[in-house]
């Protein structure tokens, strides 16, 4: 199995195994993010200590320097571990989630060739769930309009979750019809992440290398594979 692309060798025995270990790195991330917010406050409270003891006027200054850093310093450090935890959490999920459908009865795919690997895989990929959003004629307060932005957040983010699952879908069957090459997703372009504030005009935008929203909402997994990972 080692010149085929690895994601065919991931039977029971391997996803646990993948389980196992992003289990591990979610709660080894976890447990330094934890830490390191620990450390700043801990690192604060000295500080103020000491120079308070050393002269008033030091207090103040130490606490005004403490309160400006503190944002910046868990954005380098407590965020950022944080960030690496809910990938690996993430990863986790989604193991999970294609171990339980290679234990199950799979519908075929056509496309992926009979690879029940794949087809679980597949079937993991489906579609979640996104309420409908239409925005209203009239906001009468701020409180009604952070509500809207709110539900339109979520519906936008819905939209691109399956967006990328489909894309995803598309590599499976470029896979299952070139099992020999080994790049990745991320060796065909890269997914992009918008925040909703930039989407809310409804303005077409890209979200894997230069494919936009409307084309990947268009077509089906196959027709993407040839417009993506073929020319890739």
């Amino acid at each position: 199995m080692a010149d085929l692309n690895p994601i065919l060798s991931w039977n029971q025995r391997t996803l646990r195994i993948l389980v196992r270990d992003s289990k591990q790195q979610k709660n080894f991330y976890e447990a330094l993010s934890l830490t390191a917010h620990a450390g700043l406050i801990i690192f604060g409270t000295g500080a103020l200590t000491t120079f308070g003891m050393t002269s008033p006027s030091y207090f103040s200054i130490t606490g005004s320097l403490l309160i400006v850093g503190y944002g910046p310093a868990c954005e380098v450090s407590v965020e950022a571990l944080k960030s690496l935890a809910d990938s690996a959490a993430a990863k986790c999920r989604k193991y999970e989630a294609i171990y339980r459908h290679l234990d199950g009865e799979l519908e075929d795919v056509p496309d992926l060739l009979g690879n029940r690997i794949l087809i679980a895989q597949w079937h993991a990929l489906s579609p979640i769930e996104v309420d409908d959003f239409a925005l209203p004629e009239q906001l009468l307060t701020s409180e009604e309009g952070s509500e809207t932005f709110a539900r339109f957040a979520k519906f936008e983010s819905g939209q691109i979750e399956n967006m990328r699952r489909k894309i995803f879908r598309a590599y499976l069957i470029y896979v299952a019809n070139n099992p020999n090459d080994q790049r990745k997703v991320s060796d065909f372009g890269e997914f992009h992440n918008w925040n909703a504030k930039h989407l809310y005009r409804n303005i077409p935008y890209t979200v894997f290398g230069n494919i936009l929203n409307r084309t990947i909402e268009r077509e089906q997994p196959a027709t993407l594979t040839q417009e993506i990972f073929t020319l890739g």
